[in-house]
């Protein structure tokens, strides 16, 4: 009976990591989501059906202990486990998957974690001027893969959406520069649709 007793006072004790652990510039932040983009990376080798990928995504990336209402944070680690640079190739065969691991994480909001994800994604981690003019056609594939809302990206664009201002990922130049590489994107979402017959 004694190491059962053991066993919950070492679990009790294990640290969670919080919002203060877990800054956009942290540290920690970059070694756990470089740790499940490698785990992904190897798993997916071999593994093609997302229920399963999932599966194993979602037990390693309880074993770090990030705090559950970190939602934000959560997110961020799913987003980069899943895609990299080359996110116009990987959402074919990953879209799936990282919707999965949203709501098995239960992320609310899960447009706005993806439109700030992805944004972060090309303008901030990615230094080359290149992949700018592909943004318009990454927010275009996300959008079809419902993963952005015309709600939202309307709200954006108009800078009427308030809750992307307290988002750890958040900076108002990066944002601005965002919005100007998807204005091809904007535009074509702010037309009419034509009317069939």
């Amino acid at each position: 009976m004694e190491p059962v007793v053991e066993k919950k006072e070492e679990k009790n004790k294990v640290k969670k990591f919080g919002k203060d652990d877990l800054t956009v510039n942290s540290q920690l932040l970059s070694d756990l989501s470089t740790g499940l983009r490698e785990f992904f990376t190897q798993k997916s080798l071999t593994e093609k059906d997302p229920d399963l990928l999932a599966a194993d995504l979602t037990v390693e990336i309880k074993t770090h202990n990030v705090e559950k209402t970190l939602s934000d944070r959560l997110a961020y680690l799913i987003f980069n486990a899943i895609f990299t640079i080359n996110i116009h190739k990987q959402l074919k065969d990953h879209g799936k998957l990282y919707l999965i691991m949203l709501n098995k994480f239960n992320v609310p909001n899960q447009p706005l974690e993806t439109l700030m994800n992805v944004e972060y994604l090309l303008l901030a981690k990615n230094k080359d001027p290149k992949v700018h003019a592909f943004i318009s056609t990454i927010m275009n594939m996300l959008y079809e893969d419902k993963l952005l809302t015309d709600e939202l990206l309307l709200k954006w664009e108009e800078g009427k959406e308030e809750s992307i201002l307290k988002h750890f990922l958040y900076d108002k130049e990066r944002d601005d520069a965002f919005k100007v590489h998807s204005r091809e994107f904007l535009n074509w979402l702010k037309e009419p649709e034509e009317d069939e017959e």
